[in-house]
């Protein structure tokens, strides 16, 4: 499956949610500096050592797509049906995307 595939699978899967629907995003993050170094200048030859790709499980609940963004809540406060209140928002790229999972609960079981 093309890169170009995988963005239409999942921005398929995306639009199919509902808000409040409880996911699993699999998707690697940006990447990562090695701690030990801090803020200095380096070399430009050695610029690309200690930077990784992450591999990250993220779960929480759908909120929207705006533009090429997953946004997701980890808490949905509910006491109220008719103005819920979230906490702990979070954007992902769609592009750091690698699958979305719906599971099971969510929005239905409170």
């Amino acid at each position: 499956m093309t890169t170009n595939q995988i963005l239409a699978k999942i921005r398929n899967q995306i639009k199919a949610l509902k808000k409040d629907d409880r996911i699993e995003i699999f998707w690697i993050d940006a990447g990562d500096l090695d701690s030990s170094e801090g803020v200095t200048w380096v070399d430009q030859s050695e610029a690309v050592k200690g930077i990784r790709a992450i591999p990250v499980r993220t779960i929480g609940y759908f909120l929207a797509l705006c533009a090429k963004n997953l946004i997701i809540c980890h808490n949905v406060e509910f006491s109220d049906k008719k103005a819920k209140s979230v906490a702990n928002r979070g954007i992902i790229p769609l592009g750091c995307i690698a699958r979305i999972q719906k599971l099971k609960g969510g929005k239905d079981a409170h």
